[in-house]
């Protein structure tokens, strides 16, 4: 399974998209949760291709990968990637809209 750990302790906020918490394969350090969801509000366009409001799972495969590949990790494979669609999209839609990216990312699930 994906997981998304944020570590409150310490410094700041550790975005761990990994399927092992204790290897990072993608850490972003941040000061609290209001700064992570700025930073995926801000990143969103980027992704959001068509600016439609809603990533597809493409697009945010991209992102995550995108995530890894910066923190110097390997791309996820395929099965990583539909976990993380699965587990973002809380409603199940099959969209992933700028609520469920920054409640996925910012709530430790």
């Amino acid at each position: 399974p994906t997981n998304v750990h944020v570590d409150w302790n310490g410094p700041g906020i550790v975005l761990d998209l990994s399927r092992n918490r204790s290897r990072r394969f993608c850490s972003t350090v941040c000061s609290n949760r209001a700064a992570v969801a700025a930073k995926i509000k801000a990143d969103w366009p980027k992704y959001d291709v068509g600016a439609k409001g809603h990533l597809t799972r493409p697009e945010l495969a991209k992102w995550l990968t995108d995530l890894r590949l910066a923190a110097g990790q390997p791309a996820p494979d395929a099965e990583w990637q539909k976990g993380a669609f699965v587990r973002t999209d809380s409603n199940s839609d099959a969209k992933i809209s700028l609520e469920e990216l920054t409640a996925f990312l910012t709530s430790g699930a």
